[in-house]
């Protein structure tokens, strides 16, 4: 479980989607998942160039030809501000129903139902384990091959534990609804 404030951010986040009797079992912030930030150096490439550009259209008498490097210094000032922000942060929360995976102002949830598979990969950087969410999606769909999202958790134990946990809660569900059906 994550620290206090993060719970509480999180439980903020997702409470508004939660149905009569669903509560939340876990929720954690991301640990390593890769950032939308863009690369620094795309982004001095890019302001730069927007300035090169500006600034010789300027000075070579192009006028008002100079100004059309504004959109383009624009977005190389959002690239950097978005470096600095560093992206948007991601947030994962497990109710007794769904799965839910929030993305800078996106939030994603899967019922428990739906769930096909959970599995433990190896992430990009050191000490970061993935917990890859598979689905039963309908396959005629293009693009659609399964996966629900990925869970980024700091070792291989909490991400086991978490898999366990999904599993777990996904049998208590569907019993649930079996129930319901009788």
């Amino acid at each position: 479980m994550g620290d206090i404030d993060t719970s509480q951010l999180i439980e903020e986040k997702v409470s508004s989607q939660l149905f009569s009797g669903e509560y939340i079992v876990w929720s954690d912030e991301g640990k390593g998942a890769p950032s939308d930030a863009p690369p620094l150096f795309f982004a001095i490439i890019w302001t730069g160039f927007s300035l090169l550009w500006g600034a010789a259209a300027f000075f070579s008498g192009g006028g008002a030809f100079a100004l059309f490097c504004l959109p383009f210094l624009a977005i190389g000032i959002f690239l950097f501000v978005k470096i600095i922000r560093g992206g948007s942060k991601e947030y994962y929360a497990l109710t007794n129903n769904r799965v839910f995976i929030i993305q800078g102002k996106v939030t994603r949830a899967e019922y428990l139902d739906c769930i096909s598979d959970v599995k433990v990969y190896p992430g990009v950087k050191p000490n970061v384990s993935v917990v890859r969410i598979f689905a039963d999606y309908n396959k005629s769909v293009p693009g659609n091959d399964g996966v629900f999202g990925d869970i980024y958790m700091n070792n291989v134990i909490e991400a086991e534990n978490l898999c366990r946990q999904i599993l777990s809660e996904k049998e208590r569900y569907m019993a649930y609804k079996s129930e319901q059906r009788a």
